[in-house]
């Protein structure tokens, strides 16, 4: 027994010796190739003598560049200012900042820019470069908190004497080098699950001894098995539960709250209004409640097709008519907005369909459409002919505010999006444009974006055709 626990005891130090070497040994070579890949980006700027880029609020010329060439002017009339190594060195490095977590710092101890003056960690780096030594990584302490730092040098080749040949460097001397600063609390957080991991293990070997390993390990083995299985199942239950209340919130906010408006006015304005007016009112809230209800039955009915219970039935319906019925379960919505819809889906345009699942297409594209359009603005559906035979092309377009093209690709590519409020605040679940693409791809058909900032967005999805 002294010996195995003595084994064990050596056993788990020689792996905790392992595991601070081999996680400081990735580390190494993560900065490592990120100075690598600045080098390369570097190199490939110096070997077009710099790149133009437009003049915006974060590219702004560079009073460090003396160079007559610097700034030009379009024959459009946009101005453009030339981005050399230096300066595009410093712009991946706020964007790495932001995004990453990872910062740069282009450094020497002659700089031309007082930001790129060395701090004392990379004082002693650059005189080490001096003195021959190729790289330098160490674990320093950066205010009040653990920061792994690496730096490389940079050497002078012909591209770089453009600059700074009046600083007196020569060809294949150090000028410089490129600091990486990377954040330790990750790294050594996934250090202690290691070491608690490798904790745990030698802690059971050491109970279980040699001649109960086996047995142990296929008992745990096959509990953990069954674990799994059962926890899978509980994630997807509560996975479509989430989902159905997120479906439930988005789909039957606008009648509720049209009806919610309309039953206030009677509430507060009701005993002075004419009987008339009550009971248009009242056939307008009738109407919102019976909406609500078609929308709740459809629910119940995808919420089936979650669990294997319903049934996908397409049917030839017009498409035109549907789409109809969706912009009046919008229309007190789209009014307040001074929003207007349109359809311009020709009425002998049918689609060979399931009508609960294209139904919930329309209004969810429609009601997207409301949300990111601005007051006084517009929304139109339309419909043709589909470049691939059998199907029909349906786009529902709007003159909002837009996406960006990295926007658009993220909702092609992942699903459940965090929610983003509207022009005026509107609230929503993410979930809308996941069911769009869920019931067009049920439907084999394809789905596909069009947007530009400030100029609108239009959503292109195709479905079966049908018979009129």
């Amino acid at each position: 027994m002294i010996l195995w626990i003595f084994f064990i005891l050596g056993s788990f130090l020689v792996n905790l010796h392992f595991i601070y070497e081999n996680n400081h040994l990735i580390i190494k070579e993560a900065s490592r190739s990120f100075f690598e890949e600045i080098l390369t980006t570097r190199a490939w700027n110096a070997s077009l003598g710099g790149i133009y880029a437009p003049v915006t609020g974060n590219v702004k010329p560079n009073e460090y560049l003396i160079d007559p060439k610097r700034d030009l002017i379009t024959t459009e009339g946009m101005h453009l200012t030339k981005i050399n190594p230096a300066f595009m060195t410093r712009q991946i490095a706020e964007l790495a900042r932001k995004k990453v977590n990872v910062q740069y710092h282009i450094t020497s101890l002659n700089p031309i820019r007082p930001a790129n003056k060395p701090d004392a960690w990379e004082i002693q780096a650059l005189r080490s470069f001096g003195k021959g030594k190729k790289e330098a990584f160490d674990l320093v302490r950066n205010d009040s908190i653990k920061v792994f730092r690496y730096m490389a040098p940079l050497f002078t080749d012909q591209s770089c004497l453009r600059c700074h040949a009046k600083q007196g460097y020569k060809l294949g001397e150090v000028r410089g080098g490129i600091s990486v600063t990377m954040q330790s609390e990750r790294y050594y957080s996934a250090i202690q699950n290691q070491i608690l991991i490798v904790g745990l293990l030698h802690l059971f070997l050491l109970l279980a001894g040699a001649g109960g390993i086996l047995l142990f390990k296929r008992l745990i083995e096959s509990q953990f098995k069954l674990i799994l299985r059962q926890n899978d199942e509980l994630q997807k239950l509560i996975h479509t539960k989430d989902t159905l209340f997120s479906l439930v919130a988005h789909d039957l906010k606008s009648p509720l709250s049209g009806a919610l408006g309309l039953g206030e006015i009677v509430k507060t304005e009701g005993s002075k209004m004419p009987v008339s007016e009550l009971i248009h009112i009242n056939n307008l809230i009738l109407n919102s409640t019976k909406k609500t209800y078609q929308l709740s039955e459809q629910l119940v009915t995808w919420y089936r097709a979650q669990q294997g219970l319903g049934d996908f039935e397409p049917k030839s319906l017009s498409l035109e008519i549907m789409v109809s019925s969706c912009i009046e379960m919008v229309s007190i919505k789209a009014a307040e907005k001074e929003i207007s819809i349109t359809n311009h889906v020709p009425p002998g345009f049918a689609g060979r369909v399931d009508e609960n699942m294209t139904a919930s297409i329309f209004r969810n594209l429609i009601g997207n459409a409301l949300k990111f359009t601005p007051r006084g603005g517009s929304i139109e559906i339309s419909a043709g002919k589909s470049a691939h035979p059998g199907f029909l092309e349906i786009m529902v377009r709007d003159n909002g505010i837009g996406m960006t093209p990295e926007i658009c690709n993220a909702l092609m590519i992942y699903d459940f999006q965090n929610p983003k409020a509207g022009t005026e605040n509107e609230s929503g679940t993410g979930i809308g444009l996941t069911l769009c693409k869920e019931f067009i791809k049920r439907h084999n058909g394809e789905f596909r974006i069009e947007s530009e900032p400030g100029k609108g967005s239009t959503f292109i999805f195709t479905l079966p055709e049908g018979k009129p």
